[in-house]
């Protein structure tokens, strides 16, 4: 009963995990040694030793209780009702892709808002993760001797970036 509402959180959890994880390991190896890989390190530190259940509640305790912006549970009581109407076709058992395939985007949009905390919790700590084994891997590749060449043909810093370091930084992130 469990495992599509697990399967439905990891399914929208990866994509931030992924991309935003890459994105903070190359920026702070492009710049290294400045205040954003500085920052990033501490994050990095701090996600990587920060119990993922501690960090849930620590969220919880903000965004819920504190600020109110999030609320609790799976689905509000109001969509419940509608999930659980004879009209509401259970396709997938997944409640996002099910609210989607019925056309019902208030729905969806509930759903989603519900899931905010814990894709929050559970990227968060998977960031730290992919941050640092991004930023490693590219800073070894900013070193080698094909992007020196690289940079010394006069191409611009992006290009050698985007088109050199990072497709050859990839390799243990694709591993991981």
């Amino acid at each position: 009963n469990r495992f599509p509402n697990t399967l439905d959180l990891t399914i929208w959890a990866i994509g931030p995990v992924i991309f935003v994880g890459i994105y903070l390991g190359i920026q702070a190896a492009v710049q290294h040694n400045k205040p954003f890989d500085q920052i990033a390190r501490i994050f990095s530190i701090i996600g990587t030793s920060f119990p993922t259940f501690v960090f849930g509640l620590l969220v919880l305790m903000l965004f819920y209780a504190n600020l109110q912006w999030f609320p609790p549970g799976r689905i509000s009581d109001e969509y419940a009702r509608v999930v659980s109407s004879p009209e509401f076709n259970h396709y997938t058992k997944l409640l996002t892709f099910d609210s989607i395939l019925n056309g019902r985007f208030d729905v969806f949009v509930d759903v989603i808002r519900h899931m905010v905390l814990p894709i929050l919790t559970l990227s968060y700590i998977n960031w730290a993760t992919f941050l640092r084994v991004t930023r490693g891997s590219m800073l070894e590749t900013l070193r080698m001797e094909y992007v020196t060449t690289a940079r010394a043909k006069g191409l611009p810093e992006r290009d050698v970036i985007n088109k050199h370091a990072r497709p050859n930084a990839m390799l243990p992130i694709t591993t991981l």
